[in-house]
């Protein structure tokens, strides 16, 4: 199986592919991070990419595309557009993407979590879950999505 983690950061998500026989590729936008991973990743593809950027033509495509905690960096319209690219370029036709996120079941989930947080909270366009997942029907034709704590979840697309 060929898989992409994208915004590898250090490895972390990455490393648990390689061992049960994954082809893996892993992209970050920072070289730091890239370095980091490179020691946990030996036998991995590693590149230098910015998600707002086109993908490098000689990528293959994708049996599974895995990433976490970097989605949220975008608001909705830009995450629904950036899979939908991912979709239509680099992922095989009934492959799977898996998200795992800062995300909320509802935008008053998110607004209960930001007054608990007061002056640790930092603003950004997180998911909320209930707005999110029809949007990804509407693109994917299938989603299915797993709220894991207060603050995180699982999109599978």
């Amino acid at each position: 199986m060929k898989v992409l983690d994208l915004g590898t950061g250090t490895g972390r998500l990455a490393q648990f592919f390689l061992p049960v026989g994954c082809q893996l590729w892993c992209s970050d936008f920072s070289s730091q991070m890239l370095d980091l991973a490179r020691p946990k990743l030996p036998a991995a593809h590693l590149f230098l990419h910015d998600l707002r950027q086109p993908f490098p033509s000689d990528l293959p495509r994708f049996d599974r595309i895995v990433s976490a905690y970097v989605f949220h960096h975008f608001e909705l319209a830009q995450k629904l557009a950036l899979i939908q690219h991912i979709r239509s370029t680099i992922l095989v036709p009934h492959g799977r993407m898996v998200l795992a996120d800062i995300s909320f079941p509802t935008r008053q989930a998110l607004e209960d979590f930001r007054q608990a947080a007061g002056a640790q909270w930092e603003d950004e366009p997180y998911w909320i879950a209930n707005e999110a997942l029809p949007a990804l029907q509407a693109i994917s034709g299938r989603a299915d999505y797993l709220q894991v704590s207060d603050c995180a979840g699982i999109y599978m697309i």
